[in-house]
């Protein structure tokens, strides 16, 4: 239950903050030349995949660490 929630909290949260993300750049975009708009959305997705490759790391190393520790009392 506990991750539904919390994947249909930052699902919104996903959802709200790009829609800001393409209203901004919708608004900004006509003054800037498209090899500078090519290169701030490179950064975005690559930085965007290295969040993403780091919370999948996270979430590995942790189930690695609770089997790890399975047969001790806490």
């Amino acid at each position: 239950m506990q991750r539904i929630g919390l994947f249909l909290l930052l699902g919104g949260a996903a959802v709200v903050a790009g829609y800001m993300i393409y209203g901004f750049v919708e608004w900004i975009a006509p003054l800037m030349p498209w090899p500078l708009r090519t290169a701030i959305a490179a950064a975005g997705v690559g930085g965007i995949l290295i969040l993403g490759s780091l919370i999948r790391e996270r979430v590995k190393g942790s189930k690695e660490e609770r089997e790890k520790f399975k047969g001790v009392d806490q």
